[in-house]
């Protein structure tokens, strides 16, 4: 399915561009499980809002400086600092 440029230029001016490039799927799966208006609005935005969430968390590891993946992190490991330093 083709999105419309207006459709596009709104989604953009609304910020809600990380939507596109999964759209045409969405409304592919929407129609197939013959999903409501608001389900399939609910869907997208909830796409929308992990997006978000995901860019936002690898922002802060960046900034943090951390590199690797949280889930391959050993949150067992202690720390122990040297308190006369």
């Amino acid at each position: 399915m083709e999105i419309s440029k207006d459709l596009k230029d709104a989604m953009v001016g609304l910020r809600l561009s990380g939507i596109l490039p999964t759209l045409s799927e969405r409304i592919s799966y929407a129609r197939s499980k013959k999903l409501s208006y608001e389900e399939f609005l609910e869907m997208i935005l909830f796409d929308e809002k992990e997006r978000r969430q995901a860019k936002l968390l690898n922002s802060k590891m960046k900034k943090a400086g951390v590199d690797q993946d949280l889930k391959d992190y050993s949150w067992d490991t202690t720390t122990q600092y040297d308190r006369s330093l």
